[in-house]
Order: C-alpha cells, then structure tokens, then sequence
C-alpha cells in the first residue's frame, strides 16, 4: 500500500460523467453543473480514453449508455453514495462529554441539573459522569475526562478556561420534625446545644467544611453532644432527612431536599468558607462551555 496511487479519473470528470449518465442528456449536465455542453463534452472523451472503452453511445433520439458505461456508472453512483453517507456521519455523529467528580457532586449537583444541561448541549453531545474519589482519578487513563469538578480554595485560578460553579457556604440543617422537637435548645446560643445529637462526616471528607469550623466562627467549643459519622455525605444528608440529627448543609448540594421540604435551614446565616467548587476542562476537551 505504499505509496499507491490509484488510476482513476479527475472528481470533475467523474461528476460530469454521472449528470449526464444520470440525466441521460449533455444538455441538462451541464445546466446542472452550471458550465457548458463543451466542458462535459471533453469530460467524457477524457474519461473514455482513460478506460479505453466508450460510455455513451449515440442513437436517433440523442445518447444512451453502453453496458460499460451502465456498469461504470453504477460503479461511480456507489461511490458517491459512500462518500456522501460518510461525510454526513461525520458531520452528525455524536460527541461525548465525560466530566468527572465525586459521587457527592454527581447525586447532589449533577443529577439534578442533568436533563438541563443535555438540552443545552443539544442532541449531538452525548453526556458521561465519571465517579471519582479524588484521588483515584488517573489524568494519564484510557478514560480521560472532558471536565472535572474539584474543590479549590475561592480566588485561585485552576486554569484559564476554568469556570467558578458555587463558593461554599454551610448553615446547619435538619428535618422539619428534628427542628420542632428540639426547637427550645436550636433557639438558644450553639454552645448549649449539648443535647442536640449532630451528624457529621469522617476524615475521608478531607477539604471540605466541619462542624468544628462553625462553632469556631460562632465563637464557642464544639459541645459534647452524640455524634453519627459518615463516610458519604450523601447518606448524611438522608439520615438528617430522616431526622436522625443536626446535619451541615452545603450550599448547591440541597436543592432537592429543600425544594420538597426535607430539609430547612435552623439558622438565616450562611458561613462563606472560602472554598469554592470550580469547573476545570482538561487538555484536549471536545468543548468548553455552552
């Protein structure tokens, strides 16, 4: 395969070849590719010379293909097909877009935004969610991401194509029944909430805030009080949902508890942390942002 190169005719002969074989007439060919009877004329003697054998024959109503011709056309007819086909695959053929992110991100943010961003990407963007922990993600992997979603610390600029999705803010948070039955102690200062059991997440969820940082900025210890950990933030928001305790909500990751009621917040003030969760395309991603 070196090197080959295969003999066949110029593309503009092998289109004045099949207008005219096609319309059966010099006439209506070269009306068709908008130049003159001449110019296809001299089309078909190049072709014809090139097989060395006559495509057209002439007859008392005008032309007519021999059977080489016919054979040569069907030939030259499935080609065009196949060009076309394959250039219209190409120009429709769906894209992927792989973002990865944590399984938090994914349920809490990314599933219910996902229908939202598939119709904005459109029909040829098909979209894929990579789970990661953080720190098992391999940037050097068969299944390199489009976009990843990470936790950085609000202000830095992780690259220049990067796009800010939300600054942390965190307010204690807890089932409507949790709120009324321990209502009297919530309404008191946070340093007397010793009987107020609390959720909270394990070492795992490194970067993120803790209830040490809010009672912290409160101005207080951290009480005494029962203590649930959690691996999954996911399955700590349910628990709070089920009223098994006082949970820290994230910003961006409560939309549907609060939307159906679940959850609410047991103070008005959000605490801004200074991370903030950030978009980050990587080298080589299908697209930036739509």
């Amino acid at each position: 395969m070196k090197n080959q190169r295969f003999p066949i005719p110029l593309t503009s002969t092998l289109l004045a070849f099949e207008a005219v074989a096609r319309n059966v007439s010099v006439n209506r060919a070269a009306e068709e590719l908008n130049t003159s009877q001449s110019a296809i004329s001299r089309h078909i003697r190049s072709l014809e010379n090139a097989l060395g054998v006559k495509v057209l024959a002439r007859t008392g109503r005008g032309i007519t293909l021999t059977e080489n011709g016919y054979a040569y056309f069907l030939a030259v007819q499935r080609s065009m097909n196949d060009l076309e086909t394959t250039a219209f695959e190409l120009r429709t053929q769906r894209k992927r877009l792989t973002i990865a992110c944590t399984s938090t991100i994914s349920t809490l943010v990314m599933l219910p935004v996902f229908s939202r961003l598939r119709r904005r990407l459109g029909e040829l963007v098909s979209v894929a969610l990579v789970v990661y922990n953080g720190q098992s993600l391999d940037p050097h992997g068969p299944k390199i991401p489009d976009i990843v979603f990470d936790g950085r610390p609000s202000g830095t600029s992780p690259g220049f194509d990067s796009l800010k999705m939300l600054d942390e803010e965190i307010v204690p948070v807890a089932s409507p029944q949790f709120a009324e039955r321990f209502g009297s102690e919530l309404s008191r200062s946070p340093e007397y909430w010793s009987t107020v059991p609390r959720l909270e997440m394990s070492a795992r969820d490194f970067g993120w805030s803790t209830w040490n940082q809010w009672f912290q900025e409160h101005k207080c210890r951290v009480p005494d009080a029962p203590v649930d950990v959690f691996d999954d933030y996911v399955h700590l928001l349910r628990a709070a949902a089920e009223g098994e305790g006082l949970a820290i909500g994230r910003n961006g990751f409560l939309n549907d508890y609060v939307v159906d009621g679940r959850l609410s917040a047991i103070r008005n003030n959000w605490l801004r942390t200074g991370l903030a969760v950030y978009a980050i395309p990587t080298e080589g991603a299908i697209l930036v942002w739509p």
